[in-house]
């Protein structure tokens, strides 16, 4: 599958729900696609498939659909973050260590869970594609531009297609 790249317009766009099983083969597209980026989480506007469904690297819930933040919970604190749709640019972004899920799984069944630590924080900047929304909205104007200017380089260099 083909990543979506920043400053694309279709990763400021909301996502639909899913009414239905998530096509099997587009939930493998974007695991391969997540590890062949060596990520750590992708949703699905990032292939560009505007549905709400999000693929994580955790072994005991791996796949997303609907998913929603009912609770977040703790002090918010910082971690080194990352996006295959922005890459090779990272920084410290502020979020809650604990995040309370509401979602469906792959066959739809309906669950919800407390997620911790690295796996809240992935949860949090995922949830966020899928309302249209990068990491980079937590940073400063300057630094967003100098991103985007970088991001153009590595376009007219032929590094992003």
């Amino acid at each position: 599958m083909k990543l979506v790249y920043w400053p694309s317009g279709l990763l400021k766009k909301a996502s639909e729900p899913l009414t239905e099983t998530p096509d099997p083969e587009l939930v493998a597209g974007m695991k391969a696609t997540m590890y062949a980026h060596h990520g750590i989480g992708l949703s699905a506007v990032q292939v560009g498939v505007l549905k709400r469904l999000v693929v994580v690297d955790d072994p005991d819930c791996p796949v997303f659909v609907n998913p929603v933040i009912k609770e977040t919970r703790g002090e918010s604190v910082p971690m080194l973050e990352g996006c295959l749709s922005v890459p090779g640019f990272f920084e410290n972004i502020w979020r809650a260590p604990e995040v309370l899920v509401s979602y469906q799984d792959e066959n739809m069944v309906y669950l919800e869970r407390l997620f911790q630590g690295r796996t809240a924080h992935i949860l949090q900047h995922e949830l966020e594609h899928l309302d249209g929304k990068l990491y980079l909205n937590h940073l400063p104007a300057a630094r967003r531009s100098s991103i985007m200017g970088n991001m153009q380089a590595l376009r007219k260099a032929g590094k992003l297609r």
